[in-house]
């Protein structure tokens, strides 16, 4: 297993740069266009060559999402785990988490919606051998459950609120509003979108307040 919870190829080095030159080939053409001719011209290889590493393209794709989504899940966690959290509510630990989400995107709206593309990509092709686990995403949600179970304790979240579930529709959510954001912006420059897509943001941590407090 890799560092990035699937199944790598023996020869680490050639396999990270031909997962690299998918992602950079998903930047400029999209998940479902991109193809494997662009991917190892990108990585300086022969088709062939790239076949004997990766014989099936869902495999491939399934791969470089999941080690795009690994470096994006470990950045906002790293963030996150460098502030001192001493004497907060946690709501404030809910709240600073999504803010650090929200930042992470503040400056690269195209990195947003790559980053909802290989989500979408890991969802379609991670069906047969290719494992589902993201170790970034596995502590994401560990966060958001910890945050919510502090908050019933000291009462800034009401009781009610299943932990797990909604830890779920969060992250979900979350993940959805940039999609749709993103889609609805796709005309617009990388500024706009990024504006629009903060203002999107802000709505929604403003919605999920009220949805865990009343």
């Amino acid at each position: 297993m890799g560092g990035w919870g699937v199944d790598r190829c023996s020869q680490g080095r050639v396999c990270d740069n031909i997962l690299d030159a998918a992602i950079d080939c998903i930047v400029g053409s999209g998940v479902d266009t991109v193809q494997i001719t662009q991917i190892a011209a990108g990585a300086g290889i022969s088709t062939r060559t790239l076949n004997r590493y990766y014989p099936e393209k869902n495999g491939l794709l399934s791969e470089a999402a999941s080690k795009f989504l690994w470096k994006t899940y470990t950045t906002i966690i790293e963030e996150y785990e460098k502030v001192d959290k001493t004497g907060t509510t946690g709501l404030e630990r809910l709240l600073l988490f999504l803010k650090l989400w929200k930042d992470y995107y503040r400056t690269d709206a195209v990195e947003a919606m790559m980053f909802i593309d290989m989500k979408m990509s890991r969802v379609r092709h991670g069906m047969k051998k290719y494992s589902w686990t993201v170790p970034g995403g596995d502590r994401i949600k560990e966060i958001v459950i910890d945050a919510l179970e502090r908050g019933k304790q000291d009462g800034s979240i009401r009781d009610g609120i299943d932990s797990s579930r909604a830890s779920a529709l969060v992250t979900a959510t979350y993940n959805g509003v940039i999609q749709r954001k993103m889609c609805l912006s796709c005309s617009a420059s990388p500024q706009e979108a990024g504006n629009g897509l903060l203002d999107i943001f802000n709505d929604y941590i403003d919605m999920l307040v009220v949805y865990v407090r009343s």
